[in-house]
């Protein structure tokens, strides 16, 4: 089964949060990058990021992650 962003970003941060209440010493998260992002290891099929970039037009859309995270980091968790 393929994840999207935001599963990624909900699993990833669910294992972040419960190591924290562990007692580890966590400062942030820092994500990859906010914009598309193509990796050669996956053919560039794959785009990472909050923000997808038309190559033609060079027109930034943000993605469902985008809103998402944004509402995450407004209610300051999910």
């Amino acid at each position: 089964m393929k994840k999207n962003l935001i599963d990624f970003l909900k699993g990833y941060s669910t294992w972040l949060h419960k190591s924290i209440d562990e007692g580890c010493n966590v400062k942030g998260y820092h994500m990859w990058t906010f914009i598309d992002n193509w990796s050669w290891s996956n053919a560039y099929k794959n785009r990472y990021g909050f923000i997808q970039l038309d190559l033609k037009t060079q027109e930034r859309i943000p993605k469902k992650s985008a809103y998402w995270i944004k509402e995450v980091a407004k209610s300051n968790g999910f």
